[in-house]
């Protein structure tokens, strides 16, 4: 496994890196999916006791992203909180002071849980068209571009190892994995001509679609 892993889409050289994060170096942006911000506080509001810190520290992972990759931009491909009851006063102000110690851009392609508020942050609706891809928080084909997006926190079975989130390369879409902390992983089921990249450790690995098949073929 590498900490980084180059592939072509859609005639674009892009980064797939095992901070789930995927660099487009042509235009020194950094894609990131579902943040998630504030999710451990919405889990003590409905009396889930999970530990504090969970918003503090993904702001944290993703300034190191960004310092790594010297990117210019960032576009959150939507998600940014997780709910209301997440923003309480302690984390927007924790949120304010990373944006203030940051320069770069920020674009948010709203999401589901997105209401598209402040903090230095554009907000756009799904469908922003950028270079050959089309930004989008739900996956699905735009007829305009190759879409990149989230929502589905992607993640596969492996024999012997267990679930791992992942990136997953369709023919037209392409689905980053969620990269806030306690986001979870659902089970996708890529096809055969996908490229399927797990994440393990802060590395990634393209897993060939006859390992995909094999694991599969164990469930049934």
């Amino acid at each position: 496994m590498k900490r980084t892993l180059s592939i072509d889409v859609a005639g674009e050289a892009l980064q797939v890196r095992g901070d789930r994060t995927l660099l487009w170096p042509a235009a020194e942006t950094l894609f990131v999916a579902d943040l998630h911000l504030g999710k451990g506080a919405a889990f003590r509001a409905g009396g889930v006791p999970v530990p504090a810190g969970s918003t503090a520290a993904t702001l944290q992972a993703l300034g190191q992203a960004v310092e790594e990759t010297k990117a210019r931009r960032v576009v959150v491909l939507g998600d940014l909180w997780h709910a209301r009851s997440g923003r309480t006063t302690e984390n927007v102000e924790t949120l304010k002071a990373w944006r203030e110690a940051q320069t770069v851009e920020m674009l948010l392609v709203l999401g589901n849980h997105d209401r598209g508020d402040g903090w230095e942050i554009e907000a756009v609706s799904p469908g922003r068209i950028e270079g050959p891809f089309a930004l989008h928080h739900f996956p699905g084909e735009d007829p305009n571009g190759y879409v990149l997006c989230g929502h589905l926190h992607p993640g596969v079975d492996l024999p012997q190892i267990g679930r791992l989130p992942c990136f997953w390369f369709g023919g037209k879409t392409g689905i980053l994995p969620a990269f806030g902390e306690l986001t979870g992983t659902a089970l996708v089921r890529p096809a055969g001509g996908d490229r399927t990249i797990v994440v393990a450790e802060g590395k990634v690995a393209q897993i060939p679609a006859k390992t995909w098949d094999r694991s599969q073929a164990s469930r049934r």
